[in-house]
């Protein structure tokens, strides 16, 4: 049976809102002793169906975007905010325009919250600009 190492001093040496940059100062078993930096942040896993509706066009076809889904995130506190649960429920609503050619560019916003299963429902929104194209 294999030991763990034991973690005898953590450090942090960065941090923004949304990430840290920790020194772990670790001992093996057989003695040796070393220090290694890790990134610690949070990210989640999703699943939420999105509907797409696209307008009809020529060379550029609008479309619009929505899904309901589920998500799970790795922490509960983000920044200043308590989300209360790790499980959280996932909104999207974005907009964007289809080129020929398949290059796509848009706009989406994204919300997470509990839905009050837990007292601490602070909610989390994200917005993103995407840019995809073809290979």
């Amino acid at each position: 049976m294999r030991n763990c190492p034991t973690i005898l001093k953590t450090e942090l040496l960065a941090e923004s809102d949304y990430f840290q940059i920790e020194a772990l100062h670790l001992q093996f078993s057989n003695g040796q002793r070393r220090v290694y930096e890790r990134l610690r942040g949070t990210s989640s896993l999703s699943f939420s169906p999105v509907l797409v509706y696209e307008f009809a066009g020529q060379n550029v076809k609008p479309y619009v975007e929505a899904g309901i889904g589920v998500a799970l995130f790795s922490r509960t506190q983000i920044e200043d905010n308590n989300i209360g649960e790790s499980f959280q429920f996932e909104d999207r609503l974005g907009f964007g325009l289809r080129f020929a050619g398949g290059h796509e560019i848009g706009i989406r916003a994204t919300h997470y919250s509990n839905a009050g299963i837990n007292s601490n429902n602070g909610g989390v929104e994200s917005y993103a600009l995407h840019y995809t194209m073809p290979l």
